[in-house]
């Protein structure tokens, strides 16, 4: 049905993301499996937040190195579900990733998730210092991540944060920074969005350390 499809269009066009109740007012004499079919047509995505209830089309998504895209903090993945999305950042990780580096990441909770990608044997954990790390389920992969991760803790032991970060750090407050006062936890979530795995508590080492301000927590 060319006139359905180009609606669709251009619906998705002006909103980009759009729930299925929201489509079904605008589908008024469309079945909730017919709109679904005109979706499937198309191409589409459903958010790997809020429960994969927001869809979007193929060609909206500006996803960013880590193929992660987020419309008002509603999440869309190249790789479909949460877990496999999940799946493909610790595999390709550097480091593998803790669960709070993968909630600034993703925005959401993911124990149980993780919990459940463990029992099927999709990844590993390792309990590294007071942190359960997820790492690769390769056994070359994730050797060569517990090294990184372990040379990391050790350079964050004796300097406080290695180089990188401490460039990532700095390069990204320059650039986000509109006022005196930092927001700490917004500086992670912008590095987390751009593929650095960093803390809130690294930046605010790094605070710390070139005196900068820094505005208190809103969580």
């Amino acid at each position: 049905m060319p006139d359905i499809q180009e609606k669709l269009i251009r619906i998705f066009t002006e909103k980009q993301v759009m729930d299925i109740l929201s489509l079904k007012k605008k589908f008024k004499n469309r079945s909730v499996r017919s709109i679904f079919r005109d979706l499937s047509a198309e191409n589409y995505f459903s958010s790997f937040t809020h429960a994969g209830k927001h869809y979007t089309l193929k060609n909206i998504p500006r996803f960013n190195s880590d193929g992660l895209w987020f419309y008002q903090e509603i999440g869309f993945a190249k790789f479909g579900t949460l877990k496999n999305t999940i799946s493909h950042l610790i595999g390709n990780s550097e480091a593998g990733k803790t669960h709070d580096e993968l909630k600034i990441q993703l925005h959401i909770r993911v124990h149980n998730t993780l919990l459940d990608l463990v029992k099927t044997n999709k990844i590993i954990r390792k309990k590294i210092k007071s942190d359960f790390v997820y790492f690769s389920i390769n056994s070359n992969r994730s050797k060569k991540q517990m090294l990184c991760r372990e040379k990391n803790l050790q350079e964050y032991k004796e300097t406080g944060c290695p180089d990188w970060i401490v460039i990532e750090i700095l390069v990204t407050i320059i650039r986000i920074t509109k006022r005196e006062n930092i927001d700490s936890s917004k500086v992670a979530l912008e590095l987390a969005q751009n593929g650095k795995s960093i803390s809130k508590e690294q930046v605010e080492v790094i605070l710390h350390r070139y005196h900068l301000k820094k505005t208190l927590d809103s969580t």
